[in-house]
């Protein structure tokens, strides 16, 4: 089960090269499947560190959206995390026709950080 602070390191890695948001998909499918590991996964409220600043809007974001939906406290570090320039997921900025559909699709939550996604994106499992 992969946690916030494990996170930028994992998308940072070669592995995931060049998708980086593999990391995030894992910790969205176990949010959905372990309920009861939820605050274990948000380590304490404590904020990841390290790794791009794109990395860690799309982390704030899918945490966001993911406690707000499930009625989590959110993370006080969540809201620090903001790109001024947008962009999707995957890196795309959004003012493409790609990254305008996938901003029409995404939760209200992603405008707040600057970094958009398909809701169900946070459905995984």
């Amino acid at each position: 089960m992969i946690n916030v602070l494990e996170l930028p390191g994992e998308m940072g890695h070669p592995k995931c090269q060049p998708e980086r948001f593999r990391p995030v998909v894992q910790f969205i499918k176990d949010w959905n499947a372990a309920p009861a590991q939820r605050q274990e996964m948000l380590c304490g409220g404590r904020a990841p560190t390290g790794g791009r600043a794109a990395d860690l809007a799309l982390v704030a974001a899918v945490v966001h959206g993911l406690c707000a939906r499930d009625g989590v406290a959110v993370p006080e570090w969540v809201a620090s995390h903001r790109l001024a320039d947008p962009i999707t997921m995957s890196g795309r900025p959004v003012d493409s026709t790609w990254g305008r559909w996938v901003a029409s699709q995404a939760p209200a939550v992603c405008s707040q950080h600057g970094v958009y996604f398909e809701a169900d994106t946070l459905l995984l499992r």
